[in-house]
């Protein structure tokens, strides 16, 4: 019976065809900005399996960022309402495998409201900060060293700003993190 295995065994590993793997290939994923050109058709349909009603557009595109930067091209939209002249993250998805190239609308481009409400917060700040400037010189003044601007032994942050102005700073930037990252902020 061993001898039977043995020679089974040679006979299997002499005689078998070697076998590779498939090579993985990643598809390529490229997210710029795109400028709507044209919205070419509207219209309302249902989302499959559900009875909810959605926006679907085909829009006609300018691709504004590289390695496509002037492209004009058709895209279907089924995620965002987009109008002309509006700006957009758009992805290209292509598969090296079968050649397939979709192009996906991802999000809207948000940095020059980000960037206003980020200006307007710094401004608040500084305004709030400004309104404490009598009280900050009094406690320096009273401080240890009794010379202004200067650091002192013993001196701590808290000791030249108001309470107040702490807890502002702390809810302004809990509501910068709020607005860039969509998560509910969470207050001191």
């Amino acid at each position: 019976m061993k001898r039977a295995v043995l020679i089974f065994s040679a006979v299997v590993f002499l005689f078998a065809a070697p076998v590779y793997a498939q090579e993985f290939v990643p598809d390529t994923t490229v997210t710029m900005k795109a400028k709507v050109l044209e919205v070419l058709s509207q219209e309302r349909r249902t989302v499959p399996g559900t009875d909810v009603q959605s926006d679907y557009q085909v829009i006609r595109v300018e691709i504004l960022d590289e390695p496509e930067k002037g492209k004009t091209l058709t895209v279907e939209n089924d995620f965002l309402n987009l109008k002309r002249g509006d700006v957009f993250y758009l992805t290209h998805a292509a598969d090296p495998i079968d050649g397939t190239d979709r192009y996906i609308v991802s999000e809207p481009y948000r940095l020059p409201q980000l960037a206003f409400l980020f200006l307007l917060f710094i401004l608040v700040v500084l305004a709030e900060a400004g309104r404490g400037q009598p009280d900050v010189r009094r406690r320096a003044a009273e401080a240890p060293g009794g010379r202004l601007g200067l650091p002192r032994a013993g001196l701590q942050v808290r000791d030249l700003f108001p309470e107040r102005a702490l807890v502002q700073v702390r809810v302004g930037v809990a509501l910068v993190a709020d607005i860039l990252h969509g998560a509910p902020a969470h207050f001191p």
